[in-house]
């Protein structure tokens, strides 16, 4: 497989996913400002219900299934093993996804149902197709170990969600739904997101930084730590809290090794850190007050420490979302998507054309600003959040909103290169003139 030279049916694969994926995230945060109240009100009614599902399923899963299917493979140097069964997914992802969240926001079970299963048949096919790639044959190394562990993990936090559906269509019976709703959103921003970002961005990083993996050791400590305390959390959440903390624990190191190796990474760089690697750097600076909120809600699920911070769980989802996750997918997505477009568009042209430089793809002081304002936007959710103050919530969704416009506008740009070449033929070359004796 050529590693420069993306195939052109994954590539039209991975667009959709982006695209749908932006767009609910401009969706979730319009729906932010006109009601704070979802990060700031109480969290187990309909309405905070389907914005959770707008960000992990409709924004989130989109932008991740959208890299793995072009991506993964390069990081696994393997091919892609079932490009069907990829565009299947994508079908089932945009018919399911709107279903679910209306479902929810009515709150009609037979609805969320109808949509939860083209979800859960998309994830399956996406669990399938990913796993096969990455064992034909499997290469031992942080990403890929990551990468399967965060299926494990995405697996067993599906299987959470039919359980807790089941219940609402009355199929079985459960003691405490909340414990339930905490353990499928924790295995999934945690155990799903947060471990596939870690273990990809050791093969991203590097290859936008142009220097190797610092570390390959400490790469793997921290999917090896990370995956300790998934696999910690799963009974201690449903049947022994006094787990909890140590599956935190466990956690914060991966997490901690994660940022080290990163920092390690940009260190060493020979280039100077452009707009959206330095957007994507910005999500290190969220991570210490999430393992202070993770070990401190595992402290007070397992009875050490009083519950002083209801809203605790939020925080912290807030603090995953719009600031890790969002900062890092959105300046790797500033990468990716021109990268993919220029190799698309123009890589077959150089030596034939005069074709246009990856940077000319995108605006640069468009994406300096964004590496600013998105960190800014999720501190200021995070402290409405914090605050339960619903005007600093929709202040920081204003200005989150603002960003993502923005984006999707530098986006836009790249993206139309791909229906209006930039690409110039070489000028004529001047006849030699013959020389007077």
């Amino acid at each position: 497989m050529n590693k420069s030279s993306p195939a052109p049916s994954q590539l039209w694969i991975a667009l959709p996913f982006f695209i749908f994926g932006f767009l609910h995230l401009a969706a979730a945060l319009v729906w932010l400002v006109l009601e704070p109240t979802l990060l700031t009100g109480a969290f187990y009614r309909p309405a905070v219900i389907a914005f959770s599902h707008v960000i992990g399923l409709g924004f989130l899963m989109s932008l991740v299934a959208g890299s793995s299917y072009q991506l993964l493979p390069v990081a696994f140097e393997n091919p892609l093993f079932n490009r069907t069964m990829a565009r299947i997914h994508l079908g089932l992802h945009f018919a399911g996804v709107p279903t679910m969240v209306y479902g929810f926001v009515q709150w009609q079970m037979p609805v969320v149902a109808v949509g939860g299963t083209a979800v859960l048949i998309g994830f399956g096919l996406y669990i399938a197709n990913v796993t096969i790639t990455a064992l034909r044959p499997l290469r031992r190394t942080p990403t890929t170990v990551g990468v399967l562990v965060s299926l494990v993990a995405l697996g067993a936090a599906l299987s959470v969600a039919i359980w807790i559906l089941s219940a609402k269509l009355g199929f079985v019976r459960v003691h405490d739904p909340l414990t339930l709703l905490g353990a499928h959103t924790y295995l999934i921003v945690i155990g799903f997101f947060l471990l596939f970002l870690a273990s990809v961005s050791y093969t991203l990083l590097p290859m936008f930084l142009l220097v190797p993996l610092p570390s390959t050791r400490r790469a793997m400590g921290s999917v090896q730590y990370l995956a300790f305390g998934i696999a910690l959390f799963i009974p201690g959440q449903l049947i022994a809290p006094a787990l909890l903390p140590l599956a935190a624990l466990s956690a914060c190191l991966g997490l901690g090794l994660y940022a080290v190796e990163n920092i390690a990474a940009i260190r060493r760089s020979p280039r100077r850190l452009d707009g959206a690697l330095r957007l994507y750097a910005a999500n290190l600076g969220f991570l210490l007050p999430i393992m202070l909120g993770l070990i401190i809600r595992a402290l007070q699920l397992a009875g050490h420490v009083p519950t002083f911070a209801l809203n605790l769980d939020t925080l912290v989802f807030s603090l995953a979302v719009f600031g890790t996750l969002s900062c890092a997918i959105l300046g790797m997505g500033a990468k990716i998507v021109p990268f993919l477009v220029w190799q698309h568009r123009y890589a077959p042209q150089l030596g034939r054309a005069l074709v246009p430089k990856l940077a000319d793809l995108v605006h640069p002081r468009l994406l300096n600003t964004l590496a600013w304002t998105v960190p800014i936007s999720a501190l200021a959710l995070a402290f409405g959040v914090t605050t339960k103050a619903d005007l600093i919530v929709r202040l920081g969704a204003l200005l989150f909103c603002a960003s993502v416009v923005a984006f999707q506008f530098n986006l836009f740009r790249a993206l139309s290169h791909l229906w209006r070449s930039a690409a110039k033929p070489f000028p004529p070359i001047a006849p030699r003139t013959a020389l007077k004796l």
